[in-house]
C-alpha cells in the first residue's frame, strides 16, 4: 500500500516530518483496505486519523478522503470511518490509480519535500503551535535541540509551549516578564543581536504594561498568588478545548470579575459573543473587549474592531471599526491588516484611498490572508489605484487560489481561459474551475456546464450532456439564476435527462423570479404554447412585458407579435410597432422584417416603402430568409428603392439557398 510518493527513502530520517510535508501538500487521500485490521494496523491509522483531523479542521475539503473496500465483500469499519465515502475496487481499478499517480508524478513532479530538513522541521513546530499541539512541539524541539543546542529560536519554541501560546508575537502581551523563565534567558544568549532587541522588546513591552497596572490597582487585597492565578487559567483552557464550555467560563469570569487577571478578559468576552458557557451577550462580549484592548491585547481591538463593524450589542459605526481594526493591524494582526484595506477600499468610514487600500492589502496579503491577496489581484486587473497589470493579478489570485480561495480559483480560471497575465491554457482552466465548483462556488459550477456542453455540441460526447446537467444542477440548487435558466434548457429539450416540461417550467419560473430576461422570456413562451402548464396568454404577456423591459430582444418580438394579432391583449399596431422597433433595434431579424411589413401595409403607421426597405435590408444582411424574399421583392418593383432587377436576382437566390 503507498500512501504517497516520494523521491526519498525515508528509513534512517524523521519520517513523521516527511510524511507530514506530503499529506499537507496533498489534495486527496485514498485509502485501499480489504481487511479492519489492516485499516487499524498503527501507522496506516496514524494516517488516515491525521487526515480526519485536517478535514475538522478546515486544512482538507471535507470530500477529500476516500475509502476503497474489496467489491462484493463487505467488511467491517472502525467507527471513525464510517461516513467516509466508500466505493468497491478491482485489482484493476488499483493498478490504474498507482499508474496514473506515477505518471502524473513524472510529469509534474507533484510532490517536492525540502531538503532542509532542519527548517522544516522548525516550520513543522510554528504550525503545530497554531494548533496548540504543545506536548508534540516541546519533543520536536527537544530532538532539534540535539542538532544544534546554541539556536535561540528553539528556546522561544520551548517557551511558547511553556506559556501556551501560538505564536511569538504573542509574547509581548504575557502577564509577566519573560526574564523569570529560563527558555527566555538561554534564548537571549545565543540569540543574534537584532533577534536579541526583538527580544528585549516583547518583555519591556510587558514590564511597562505591568508598572502602570501598578499604578491603578492596591494589591494589598489580592489573596491569590499569581502562579495559582496562572494555573487556574490554564486549566479553564484545558476544559474549554475540551468543550466543557460552562465549567471554563465560570473560571474566566471568576479570574476577570474577582482578580482583574487581563489574559481572561478576552475570553470571557469571547464567551459572552459567541455564548458558549452562558448566554450570547454582545454588551458584556463588549465590555470585557474593552478591558483587555486597554492593556494591549491585540485580538481584543480587532474584536472591537469587528462588533463596530457589524453592529453587535452597539450602534454600527464604521469610523470606531476603522479605529480599532488600524489599532490591531498596525501590531502585525493580518485579519485586521486586511479589513483596515477593505475599508480604505470601499470608502467605509474613511474617504475611499486606493493607494492605502493595495498598501494593506499587501501587507495582509504577505501575511497569508487568502481573502487580502484576491482582492489585491483584483485591484492589479482592474486597474483600481494603481496601472491595469494582469500579471501582478494573476500573481496574488494565484497565491490565494493555491490556498483554497474558492473566487480567487473561479478567477484564476478565468484568466488562463482568456490567456490574461499568463499564457492561455484550457487544461489550467479548466483544472481551477473544477477545483472552485467542487468547494460550492456557483459561478463556477455554471461555467463548468458551460462546457461540457460546449464539449456535446461540438463532437456529440453524450456523457459531457450529462456532466453538464449536473453542474448546471448544483448550481442552480445554489441559487444561480442563469444556471437555473438553463437546467429549464436541458429538461425543455431533453439535454442530459428526460424531456419534461414542467420541470423545465419550474426552473424558468425560479430563474424568472430572480429577474433574468431569457428565463422570463422562456417562462413566457411556455404559457403561450400550454407546454408545462395551461395555455394561458395573459401570463404569457405579463412575462413578455417583464423580459422585454428588461431588454430581452425575444420577448419585445413576441410581444409585439401578441399586440399585432390581439392575443390576450385588445389588437394594437402602434404598440406592435414601438416593439417590434425596440427589438430590430436591438438585431432582432424576425422584428426587422416585421417592422419592413407593417411600413409597407402601412400599419399602425402611415405606409413608407422607404423605411420598409430599410428594415427588410437590415435583416435580410443578417441572413433572414423571409426579409431576402421580401428585399428582392422590392428590387423587382423598384419600391422605396430604384428598380434592379439583377439585385432582385441576387437576394431572391440568397433567399433559397437560405431555406
Amino acid at each position: 500500500l503507498k500512501v504517497f510518493y516520494s523521491d526519498k527513502v525515508l528509513s534512517g530520517i524523521d519520517y513523521d516530518a516527511q510524511i507530514y510535508s506530503a499529506l499537507m501538500r496533498s489534495e486527496k487521500m485514498l485509502i485501499i483496505s480489504s481487511d479492519k485490521e489492516y485499516l487499524e494496523s498503527p501507522w496506516v491509522q496514524s494516517e488516515w486519523e491525521r487526515w480526519i483531523n485536517f478535514i475538522k479542521e478546515d486544512i482538507k475539503d471535507k470530500n477529500s478522503l476516500y475509502l476503497f473496500v474489496p467489491n462484493n465483500t463487505p467488511i467491517e469499519l472502525p467507527l471513525k470511518l464510517e461516513k467516509t465515502q466508500i466505493f468497491s475496487y478491482t485489482l484493476e481499478l488499483i493498478n490504474r490509480i498507482i499508474q496514473n499517480t506515477k505518471e502524473r508524478i513524472a510529469e509534474n513532479n507533484l510532490i517536492n519535500i525540502t531538503t532542509d530538513e532542519y527548517h522544516n522541521k522548525i516550520y513543522r513546530c510554528e504550525i503545530e503551535l497554531e494548533y496548540e499541539n504543545y506536548d508534540k512541539v516541546e519533543k520536536m524541539v527537544e530532538d532539534l535541540l540535539n542538532e544544534n543546542p546554541e539556536d535561540a529560536k528553539l528556546y522561544i519554541l520551548l517557551l511558547l509551549c511553556e506559556l501556551r501560546l501560538n505564536k511569538e508575537s504573542d509574547l509581548e502581551n504575557h502577564i509577566n516578564p519573560l526574564t523569570n523563565y529560563q527558555n527566555y534567558n538561554k534564548a537571549i544568549r545565543f540569540a543574534n543581536k537584532d533577534y536579541k532587541q526583538v527580544l528585549k522588546t516583547y518583555n519591556e513591552k510587558i514590564v511597562n504594561r505591568i508598572k502602570e497596572k501598578e499604578k491603578e490597582l492596591d494589591f494589598t487585597n489580592i489573596t491569590i498568588s499569581k502562579s495559582l492565578l496562572d494555573k487556574e487559567f490554564l486549566n479553564a483552557e484545558e476544559k474549554y478545548k475540551k468543550e466543557l464550555y460552562s465549567e471554563a467560563f465560570e473560571i474566566y469570569y471568576r479570574l476577570s470579575n474577582e482578580h482583574s487577571y487581563a489574559k481572561a478578559y478576552i475570553k470571557t468576552g469571547k464567551c459572552y459573543e459567541e455564548g458558549k458557557g452562558t448566554n450570547k451577550n454582545y454588551e458584556k462580549a463588549f465590555y470585557w473587549y474593552e478591558k483587555a484592548a486597554s492593556l494591549g491585547s491585540i485580538r481584543a481591538k480587532y474584536n472591537l474592531g469587528n462588533m463596530y463593524y457589524y453592529g453587535e450589542g452597539i450602534p454600527q459605526d464604521y469610523e470606531k471599526a476603522f479605529y480599532w481594526y488600524e489599532k490591531a493591524a498596525s501590531e502585525e494582526n493580518v485579519s485586521a491588516q486586511f479589513n483596515v484595506g477593505k475599508m480604505y477600499h470601499k470608502g467605509e468610514g474613511i474617504p475611499q484611498d486606493y493607494e492605502k487600500a493595495i498598501y494593506w492589502y499587501e501587507k495582509a496579503g504577505n501575511g497569508r490572508s487568502t481573502k487580502a491577496q484576491y482582492e489585491l489581484g483584483c485591484m492589479y486587473y482592474d486597474g483600481e489605484g494603481t496601472p491595469k497589470d494582469n500579471k501582478k493579478a494573476f500573481e496574488w489570485i494565484k497565491k490565494a487560489a493555491d490556498c483554497g480561495h474558492v473566487d480567487a480559483q473561479f478567477k484564476l480560471g478565468e484568466m488562463y481561459e482568456k490567456g490574461e497575465g499568463t499564457t492561455q491554457d484550457f487544461n489550467d482552466s479548466f483544472s481551477w474551475y473544477e477545483k472552485s465548483a467542487t468547494a460550492g462556488h456557483t459561478l463556477a459550477q455554471n461555467k463548468l456546464g458551460d462546457v461540457y456542453i460546449n464539449i456535446y455540441s461540438n463532437y456529440g460526447d453524450m456523457q459531457s450532456c450529462n456532466k453538464a446537467f449536473y453542474w448546471y444542477e448544483r448550481s442552480a440548487n445554489s441559487g444561480n439564476k442563469i444556471a437555473q435558466n438553463k437546467l429549464g434548457d436541458m429538461y425543455y429539450f431533453g439535454i442530459g435527462t428526460y424531456e419534461n416540461d414542467k420541470k423545465a417550467l419550474y426552473w424558468y419560473e425560479k430563474s424568472a423570479n430572480l429577474g433574468y430576461a431569457k428565463a422570463q422570456c422562456n417562462l413566457a413562451n411556455m404559457y403561450y404554447n400550454g407546454e408545462g402548464a395551461p395555455q394561458d396568454y395573459g401570463k404569457a404577456l405579463y412575462w413578455y412585458e417583464r423580459s422585454a423591459n428588461a431588454g430581452d430582444d425575444w420577448a419585445q418580438y413576441n410581444l409585439g407579435y401578441m399586440y399585432y394579432y390581439g392575443e390576450g391583449v385588445s389588437q394594437d399596431y402602434a404598440k406592435a410597432l414601438y416593439w417590434y422597433e425596440k427589438a430590430g433595434d436591438a438585431g432582432n431579424t424576425s422584428a426587422q422584417n416585421n417592422l419592413g411589413n407593417m411600413y409597407y401595409n402601412g400599419d399602425g403607421t402611415p405606409q413608407d416603402y422607404k423605411k420598409a426597405f430599410y428594415w427588410y435590408e437590415r435583416s435580410a444582411n443578417a441572413g433572414n430568409a423571409s426579409a431576402q424574399q421580401n428585399l428582392s421583392f422590392m428590387y423587382k418593383y423598384g419600391y422605396g428603392v430604384e428598380k434592379n432587377i439583377e439585385l432582385a436576382e441576387y437576394w431572391e437566390r440568397k433567399a433559397k439557398d437560405n431555406k
